[in-house]
């Protein structure tokens, strides 16, 4: 790309913080969503249900629990800005309410199982570690409040287990040090041997955070039960994400928010909880995209949206409806080139989804600089970099991401 061309499609993007685009999964500063994360959402839907609202039924207008839907007419203001849903508290509805006094009785029965477990190894004079002094014979559970040291102590007793998932644990990290990490039934295995056969990457994750956390323990496990673990039939993200909003894209989503929340960062990988909660926070987006480009590649999906959020939906709207209705303003047109090489890649069966993406991206810088264009290029340059929060940098032209500014006194200059 010549120096020149670089030049203009940098002024065309405003200006761009450093970093990569997965600082999205910093938390912001402040925090990371308060209490009103996706597990509020999921009551949220829940408690609609059980009043008969339905999943999709639109709450009244007046409901201080009505979440906001995507601006589709700019009106005089001028067009559409996707601004992230912003989540009202929950804390009065019956189903948070009880979620969060059992949460409290979940720590407060942890800590005491601590307690439990430490003073058994201690009047031991630590002969075996903290989990080899079960209460019973036979197997049962309960939860323990496990830190940083015990969970070390697990993992010193985990013979003959699966390989490491680096990312796996990173994902679980983020997930309790951003407090996300729910409680359930599924628990640390501890067979009669006296050794953790079930929840490496938990303990690794504790580590690594850094920060102890309630897991459910499973006492006396029969050895041969090891044969039979994680056996059960995986929940699909696509199913997690629809027990929490309605999303327009139906099965597609997953592999869009994921697309969405990579961008040019190939290996990434996020915890279910990580893409509900984007998921939550860019809805309005993903409607639009389900509006005006529903089907079709994620990676491009992704590109799309991101570029709606940035540049705004003046020049996307256009490029969406020439590329769904094979309807091009003629052979230089960027929605054709980007059509050209998508059936071109599924004709030779390479479709690769960063490429795609890369190629995606330049398609929209071609557009953004009314450029012509025959043939595309991967743009290795994303058109922003996620923020901590998944927050969009300031300065976007379409707006998205400008902190609003404090209203001025009356009689101040």
């Amino acid at each position: 790309m010549s120096n020149k061309r670089k030049e203009k499609r940098d002024a065309a993007r405003g200006p761009q913080p450093k970093g990569t685009g997965l600082q999205g999964l910093a938390a912001r500063q402040g925090g990371g969503g308060g209490r009103s994360s996706y597990h509020d959402m999921y009551l949220l839907k829940l408690h609609r249900i059980r009043q008969g609202l339905g999943a999709t039924e639109e709450a009244p207008a007046d409901s201080e629990h009505s979440i906001p839907g995507a601006v589709r007419d700019g009106g005089a203001a001028g067009p559409a800005v996707l601004e992230p849903v912003q989540i009202p508290d929950l804390g009065d509805i019956p189903e948070v309410i009880q979620s969060r006094q059992q949460k409290d009785l979940i720590w407060e029965e942890a800590l005491a199982n601590k307690e439990y477990y430490e003073s058994k190894a201690l009047e031991d004079d630590l002969k075996k570690p903290w989990f080899q002094y079960p209460k019973k014979r036979t197997q049962y559970g309960e939860f323990v409040f496990v830190t940083p040291d015990m969970a070390e102590e697990l993992l010193r007793y985990n013979p003959d287990n699966r390989n490491i998932s680096a990312q796996t644990v990173a994902a679980y990290k983020r997930d309790v040090e951003h407090d996300r990490w729910v409680p359930s039934h599924e628990g640390i295995g501890i067979n009669l041997s006296g050794n953790m056969f079930d929840g490496q990457h938990r303990g690794l994750a504790i580590v690594e955070a850094n920060k102890g956390w309630p897991l459910w323990i499973v006492f006396n496990v029969l050895d041969e039960a090891k044969f039979v673990a994680d056996s059960g039939k995986k929940r699909p993200t696509a199913e997690r994400i629809q027990m929490v909003v309605d999303p327009s894209l139906g099965n597609r989503t997953s592999g869009f928010l994921k697309a969405l929340m990579r961008g040019t960062a190939n290996r990434a990988r996020f915890s279910d909880s990580e893409i509900v909660e984007f998921s939550i926070k860019w809805q309005h987006v993903s409607d639009w995209i389900g509006e005006f480009l529903p089907n079709t590649r994620a990676d491009v999906q992704a590109a799309v949206a991101k570029a709606v959020i940035w540049y705004g939906e003046d020049k996307l709207k256009p490029f969406c409806k020439r590329f769904k209705q094979l309807q091009f303003s003629g052979d230089g047109d960027p929605a054709k080139a980007l059509y050209i090489f998508l059936q071109r890649a599924k004709a030779t069966r390479s479709q690769n989804p960063l490429v795609t993406y890369k190629k995606t991206l330049a398609a929209i810088t071609a557009l953004m600089e009314d450029r012509t264009v025959a043939k595309l290029y991967e743009q290795d340059d994303d058109i922003f970099p996620w923020l901590p929060g998944w927050e969009v940098p300031p300065g976007a032209p379409s707006g998205a991401g400008q902190q609003p500014q404090p209203q001025q006194q009356e009689g101040q200059p």
